[in-house]
């Protein structure tokens, strides 16, 4: 397989803290432009997101934040989180992160577990909703990002300020540096509490940067690349990729599920993170709208479709990379290999008429790579997306492992079905759940992990740190 040339290479581990390298980074891509949010008129090059994270650090200073201090961030994705997130990181403070649309009770357990001295929100809608609560528990602040409305403050003993008013007051101090190590925590997520109240997750500077090493080279992106971003940021997965991509100078609009294929389209997406619930609905799309508007050309991109699995397929068995397949037969793989010699012609014809015309209509002309995660994507689909030229991988991971064990990167083989392989530095091993004996391939079992990417612990829960974290360190999900 081509290798994929590396224009500049990036040490992740020299650094001591994702602050330290942001620093550097943001100074590095000045000029570029950093983030687009065209949904809440928010643009930034990364000279200004610099200024902004410095200012909101300032300001919490102002406000009595200092290291190991806990601030919650209350949002959905927005052009101004990654600001305010990193705004508190540059504190030595760790973030207390959540969608700004989870149940109410939720946010006011994670205020009150996470020992939030402040409170960062999305906006006045949510300040409302949460107004009963912030009356009787005191914090020190309440930050409103975006205020869309009257700011009623009776009844609350808490300092409010606007996103704007909080700039200012970090105009007027100086920042003061903090020193920040790998083994400083960093974030607390909270993970769903389907049985109960949910955990807090909490995660190190370093288990950040060790992800953000193995997404650099998993997916080997360029300064000035454009991505976009949809998923919740809230969550492990879409969070490491942005912390990625600010930290490589790629450029990123924001968008919402509902504006994705307008946006594909509009930003000419090299590469972003995706789920299934995604590649399901462009592919259902593509097939509804060739059926609406031509069933004659329905039925050719039908055809041209089988016949290109079909070349895929034997491809796949020709060089060995069949995901459930420990051995060939060598007389079998030339004979994949002389089928597939057949049918490429009739392939690279549609790969060169009909898919072209399809990916640039849907937005995908120009995308380099996609890594999906948060759930498994049919075979169907993956077959699909292959056949049509389009560079999709797959990642495994958990919110407790920040979060990615395994993907099936850029300049690996792309073994579809698969997970990929477990990432550098990971030691992976699927056990007996009893005995904790090691199983043969192929035998399903329980899935223990052992590396840097291993959360700290649970926050303020010991009890349930120590049963997901054997005695020799390695971690596995109940």
């Amino acid at each position: 397989m081509k290798k994929v040339q590396n224009l500049k290479t990036i040490s992740y581990a020299s650094f001591n803290s994702v602050t330290e390298l942001l620093d550097s980074k943001f100074d590095e891509y000045s000029s570029l432009k950093a983030i687009t949010d065209e949904y809440n008129k928010i643009e930034m090059t990364y000279d200004e997101l610099k200024q902004q994270v410095t200012l909101i650090a300032s300001a919490l200073q102002a406000l009595g934040i200092k290291k190991g201090d806990k601030v919650g961030l209350f949002a959905e994705s927005n052009g101004l989180w990654m600001a305010n997130a990193l705004g508190i990181e540059k504190c030595g403070a760790i973030d207390v992160i959540r969608g700004s649309n989870a149940p109410i009770d939720e946010l006011k357990y994670i205020t009150i577990h996470g020992d939030c001295k402040g409170l960062i929100l999305r906006d006045v809608k949510l300040f409302n909703s949460l107004k009963p609560f912030l009356a009787n528990y005191n914090l020190e602040f309440i930050i409103i990002t975006y205020p869309n409305g009257e700011i009623d403050s009776r009844g609350i003993s808490s300092k409010i300020y606007t996103h704007q008013e909080i700039l200012e007051l970090g105009k007027q101090k100086e920042f003061a540096p903090v020193e920040i190590s790998k083994n400083d925590g960093m974030s607390i997520l909270y993970t769903s509490g389907t049985t109960g109240n949910p955990k807090g997750v909490l995660l190190s500077h370093g288990n950040m940067l060790h992800q953000l090493g193995i997404a650099y080279e998993g997916i080997l992106s360029q300064a000035g690349e454009k991505t976009l971003q949809v998923l919740p940021i809230w969550h492990a997965y879409e969070r490491i990729a942005q912390y990625y991509f600010v930290s490589v100078g790629c450029h990123t609009p924001y968008t919402t599920l509902s504006g994705l294929k307008n946006d594909l389209i509009k930003y000419e997406v090299g590469c972003f993170m995706s789920v299934p619930r995604i590649w399901e609905a462009l592919k259902n799309g593509v097939y509804q709208k060739l059926k609406q508007t031509s069933p004659i050309l329905y039925k050719v991109f039908t055809f041209a479709i089988k016949v290109s699995i079909t070349y895929k397929t034997h491809k796949m068995y020709g060089e060995r990379r069949i995901t459930n397949k420990l051995s060939y037969n060598a007389y079998s793989t030339v004979m994949h290999r002389i089928i597939r010699s057949f049918i490429k012609p009739l392939h690279v014809l549609f790969l060169n008429t009909l898919y072209k015309k399809i990916k640039k209509a849907v937005g995908l002309d120009k995308m380099r790579v996609s890594i999906s995660g948060g759930g498994a994507l049919s075979m169907q689909d993956e077959l699909f997306y292959d056949a049509i030229g389009i560079n999709l991988r797959i990642g495994y991971g958990l919110t407790e492992t920040a979060p990615v064990l395994t993907l099936r990167g850029i300049q690996d083989k792309n073994f579809l079905g698969s997970a990929g392989k477990p990432v550098r530095d990971t030691d992976i091993k699927i056990v007996d759940p009893k005995t904790f004996e090691e199983l043969p391939k192929f035998t399903k079992g329980l899935v223990i992990v052992k590396g840097p990417q291993v959360m700290l612990k649970y926050y303020k829960d010991s009890k349930a740190t120590s049963e997901v974290i054997t005695k020799d360190g390695y971690f596995f999900e109940l």
